[in-house]
């Protein structure tokens, strides 16, 4: 039996360039690996034009450009250590840890106490999950400079995310912000802590303040669209997303939230066009071809929906959702060798305790000729959970009518009509019962 997820996931701050020291700070969540340090020059001397020409041709990928700019920078003041870190960040962006270990490395023997080094190097253990390390180079950053509100948004990240502690990230946010109240990122982490609290009102105020500090930004209007689905208003948190969507067209994770309110608001053809885009731009999102499975499928496109899940499947081998579906419509007569019953013992293995993918795997044996045993497997479901949902007893009712068993099946279907008048197969279990009790 098909099953829906509707579920909303976090994302990433939009770190301003790749600057993590730019008053855009990063905040939770945070990135698996962050970018390195790169603090912007205040003064304007040759050398710091010398780096911003470098971080400019980063954006651009032209690395050997980058590298080049920045040892000109590094010529002009060899007492900084802001060009080597620089250097850092370049080979970290290109996949080159090693090098960016060693200019990390230079960078701190050059400067031991220069806060956006000691910065620099916490990120680097954050990245490779070296919190003990991280929080060391933080707290030292600190002791340097007690004003760093970067770091201070950093840690509140590191509690927010690694220790699950939104009180004590507060905290952190909060402090950062009476020394900056312009930080636009630790606007937006007070806002998934009081998102994360439920006090949704005060959670779209602070992401209101980090779109108006930082404009044309994706991430704060997509939370912002959050709170309004958490407030069941689904009208208005469309109108966000699509203004997320229009700062920023390739943030997939808008896109999808954006057509999973589609989707649940019966704008199946409207979904599926927006699970497309981030399909074929994002082809490596799993999210993406599950959502456009059930779109197709809803649409009786059988055949582009079992594609859409096996592109899932390949992705994310255990993806309950992508197997049971797929399993539906390989039983319902894809052409699939066995019928969708590795897909659906799978599913099942994996999700023991879901009534509706345990009927999923009964309507496979059934459709394979092993009604007997489906039948048993849903009565014995019925004894537990599977008695709630109106799935199961409507599958049951379909398999006592193939059998013959004309009462028992008119009994299972009014159960599952009883249970949920609106249930996904509501429409047709209600006219194979009219059919039923005419014959």
């Amino acid at each position: 039996m098909k099953v829906v997820d509707a579920s909303l996931g976090l994302t990433v701050w939009a770190v301003c360039g790749l600057l993590l020291g730019s008053p855009q700070a990063q905040a939770a969540p945070v990135v698996a690996a962050p970018p390195i340090s790169m603090p912007a020059g205040q003064t304007g001397s040759p050398m710091e034009v010398k780096l911003a020409q470098g971080r400019a041709a980063i954006a651009k990928r032209d690395f050997a450009r980058a590298d080049a700019l920045f040892k000109e920078a590094m010529g002009l003041d060899r007492k900084s250590p802001l060009p080597l870190l620089s250097l850092a960040e370049s080979a970290r962006v290109r996949n080159e840890p090693a090098v960016a270990k060693q200019r990390l490395g230079e960078a701190l023997a050059l400067t031991p106490r220069h806060p956006p080094t000691l910065r620099a190097w916490a990120l680097w253990h954050f990245a490779h999950a070296e919190y003990p390390k991280a929080v060391e180079f933080w707290q030292a950053a600190l002791a340097a400079d007690p004003s760093y509100a970067a770091v201070l948004v950093d840690l509140g990240d590191y509690h927010f995310n690694i220790n699950d502690k939104p009180e004590i990230a507060g905290e952190f946010y909060l402090r950062a912000l009476a020394i900056d109240p312009k930080l636009a990122g630790a606007q937006y982490a007070m806002g998934m802590v009081m998102l994360r609290s439920g006090k949704l009102d005060d959670a779209f105020k602070r992401f209101g303040e980090s779109a108006r500090l930082s404009p044309g930004n994706a991430l704060p209007l997509a939370a912002m669209a959050q709170v309004h689905v958490l407030q069941k208003d689904n009208t208005r948190a469309l109108t966000m997303y699509e203004q997320a969507l229009g700062a920023q067209p390739d943030y997939y994770a808008a896109r999808l939230s954006k057509a999973d309110i589609l989707l649940a608001g019966g704008k199946t053809q409207l979904a599926l066009a927006e699970y497309g885009k981030v399909a074929k731009g994002f082809p490596k999102v799993a999210a993406a071809h599950l959502g456009a499975g059930m779109a197709a499928q809803q649409l009786g496109q059988n055949e582009a929906a079992l594609r859409s899940y096996q592109a899932a499947i390949a992705l994310q081998p255990d993806n309950v959702l992508a197997l049971n579906n797929a399993a539906w419509i390989a039983a319902e007569g894809a052409g699939v060798a066995d019928g969708g019953l590795a897909w659906a013992r799978k599913a099942a293995a994996l999700a023991p305790q879901e009534p509706r993918v345990q009927g999923t795997l009964a309507w496979v044996l059934h459709k394979r000729g092993e009604t007997g045993p489906a039948i048993q497997s849903l009565e014995l479901l019925m004894k537990g959970a599977g008695r709630e949902f109106a799935e199961p007893h409507y599958l049951l009712g379909r398999m006592l009518a193939d059998k013959g068993d004309t009462a028992r099946a008119m009994a299972e279907l009014r159960e599952a009509l009883r249970i949920n008048p609106n249930f996904g197969q509501a429409a047709d279990a209600a006219a194979r019962l009219r059919k039923l009790e005419k014959s």
